[in-house]
């Protein structure tokens, strides 16, 4: 999950979990820490919002194939 996921170096966001969480800090229920943000920022325009948690569920549902960033 996030949490644990983006401790590491590598992104690595790639369950319904993640997504459950990405989507929950978009909507200001939980907080990410700065590496968090960083590895959830999925098209790395520098900000965490609804079009990252929307670019992960396409991800998760191999809509497409690869994150932007």
């Amino acid at each position: 999950e996030i949490a644990q996921c983006l401790v590491g170096s590598e992104m690595c966001i790639e369950t319904v979990t993640d997504a459950v969480l990405l989507q929950r800090a978009v909507n200001g229920s939980v907080e990410l820490s700065e590496t968090q943000r960083k590895k959830a920022d999925c098209n790395a325009d520098g900000v965490v919002d609804a079009t990252d948690a929307l670019l992960l569920m396409r991800f998760l549902i191999q809509d497409i194939t690869q994150l932007p960033a």
